[in-house]
């Protein structure tokens, strides 16, 4: 599993200059044929897809839908911090001018996913705090945490002070504290106006927490994260 760096016994596994080094090339089975190189992580020609080196080959790996593959960071990360260079990845100015419409209706988003299915990138949908993603050709819909809305132009789930909802249907105006943390949002957390920092639901009440030391509150995902990963915009460092 994944666990904290203080758990990890790293003493083994391959430094980042090593990786560094590795990744450069461009000859997938020569990277993985190289000493040292288990669990070596190589862009692949589809932005969302990856290799991860095992017993000297190259092993296939998929992104989880809504990510891509960050080669400078070495995970699947949020398509706005990832620039998609590879030649294999093909995105057309009709679908990017499509996504970033102010809604996309569930015809076009079929058919947006059924001719970009390698391209997973967010798009907009017609409440203003869901959005799309496509997973295996298919459109799926996701919504994000209570008191955020999808951000069109950056392809983020943002506080809602930053978002325009034009046309899409705004949700119900959130209530005040009792109503965020209902009976269904136990245990959730929500972001804080300082970036390390989040509030969870206990007991019907917002509870203040801090994330461990290092890392930042990831508003998207709704957990403690790395600060590469994280997009903190008018949140305090």
């Amino acid at each position: 599993m994944c666990d904290w760096p203080v758990n990890a016994n790293c003493h083994n596994n391959v430094d980042k200059k090593s990786h560094e080094k590795l990744t450069k090339n461009s000859n997938v089975d020569e990277i993985c044929s190289s000493p040292d190189s288990e669990g070596v992580l190589v862009a692949h020609e589809n932005c969302n897809e990856f290799y991860r080196c095992a017993d000297g080959k190259p092993i296939h790996h998929q992104c989880a839908p809504g990510l891509l593959f960050n080669p400078t960071a070495m995970i699947c990360d949020m398509p706005h911090n990832v620039n998609c260079t590879t030649e294999g990845l093909f995105i057309s100015k009709k679908y990017m001018a499509a996504t970033r419409a102010n809604y996309t209706t569930d015809e076009e988003a079929a058919t947006i996913c059924a001719t970009q299915n390698h391209f997973v990138y967010p798009f907009s949908h017609k409440n203003c705090n869901q959005f799309y993603v496509c997973s295996l050709g298919e459109p799926v819909v996701m919504s994000c945490q209570p008191t955020l809305f999808f951000n069109v132009d950056d392809g983020i789930c943002d506080w809602q002070k930053n978002v325009k909802c034009g046309d899409r249907v705004i949700p119900g105006e959130e209530k005040k504290n009792g109503k965020v943390c209902s009976d269904a949002n136990e245990g959730r957390l929500f972001g804080h106006q300082y970036c390390n920092q989040f509030y969870q639901c206990l007991g019907g009440e917002l509870i203040q927490g801090s994330c461990p030391s290092g890392l930042y509150f990831n508003t998207f995902f709704g957990i403690c994260d790395w600060p590469e990963n994280v997009n903190c915009r008018n949140r305090l460092v």
